[in-house]
């Protein structure tokens, strides 16, 4: 994440064999910019360490990226990614809660959801000698690596994705 050329500090911890979520610090808030852009796995578009700089910046704000990848009860992504779930339902719920609370935020004009496509079963890297699997392997995408719709997930996708508009003219009333 970029705010006013690079003024943020990233903050992360490890502890226990699992990587923890990094907190944002803004350093100083962005003046020379139209749009606060940031791609934000997390369980909220807006969170509320975000808050201050939208409103002291009064700037639209677009999530760039957002995802919730299934791992299919362990056999994608070996639960490296931190914000993951057990199947696409799970998935499709918290995606619906993600641009819903993207919609009712005066500051949010936008998200994104990272990506189309599933990344390949044997990883997305350009091979490494005999192993199987090389880089991510995760469920990221609205249809499989077969091309095949994920219904659970694009349902509920298409649903808050219709919904989204009277969330957002909700709060542009007020």
């Amino acid at each position: 994440m970029t705010w006013g050329g690079g003024n943020v500090k990233r903050r992360g911890k490890k502890e226990k064999g699992e990587i923890r979520r990094k907190t944002l610090l803004p350093l100083k808030p962005p003046v020379l910019c139209d749009v606060i852009g940031y791609d934000l796995y997390n369980d909220q578009a807006a969170p509320d360490f975000l808050a201050p700089l939208l409103r002291e910046t009064d700037k639209p704000a677009l999530c760039g990226e957002f995802c919730f990848p299934p791992l299919y009860h362990g056999t994608r992504g070996f639960g490296l990614f931190g914000n993951v779930h057990a199947v696409d339902d799970d998935a499709g719920r918290r995606y619906q809660s993600y641009v819903g609370g993207a919609a009712r935020n005066p500051f949010c004009v936008g998200t994104c959801w990272f990506h189309l496509r599933d990344e390949p079963l044997t990883g997305r890297g350009p091979g490494h000698g005999p192993d199987l699997v090389y880089g991510e392997d995760y469920a990221l995408g609205l249809v499989d690596v077969t091309d095949t719709p994920k219904w659970d997930l694009v349902t509920r996708v298409r649903a808050e994705n219709l919904a989204a508009t009277a969330q957002r003219l909700a709060v542009m009333q007020r």
